[in-house]
């Protein structure tokens, strides 16, 4: 896509309010960079910034870091009114992981 069309699918993007979780004084940064970058979610994108994106890290989840990684998004969820009350519960035995969220 040329650059003006990325202009026009940010600005369609921005009047849908998808960039209403970022932080307000970076909204303009995060939109200029989308456009820059031609990407909303590639490596060098601003995806993690319009507060929609949590990235994980496969080796980490692998490893029994589901539970760390669930509270990346948990403020967020909160803000949204899910889980007012979440309780995360992680039991580690060999080889097997079992994770409870519960709201």
């Amino acid at each position: 896509m040329a650059e003006s069309d990325w202009v026009a699918f940010v600005e369609r993007l921005a009047a849908a309010g998808y960039f209403q979780y970022a932080a307000a004084a970076l909204v303009g940064e995060i939109r200029s960079g989308t456009v820059a970058a031609r990407s909303l979610f590639g490596l060098d994108s601003y995806g993690e910034m319009t507060g929609r994106v949590v990235a994980g890290d496969a080796e980490m989840l692998a490893e029994g870091g589901v539970l760390a990684f669930l509270f990346e998004p948990a403020p967020f969820l909160k803000r949204q009114g899910v889980g007012r009350w979440v309780y995360l519960d992680q039991e580690i035995a060999p080889a097997q992981f079992t994770y409870t969220v519960k709201d």
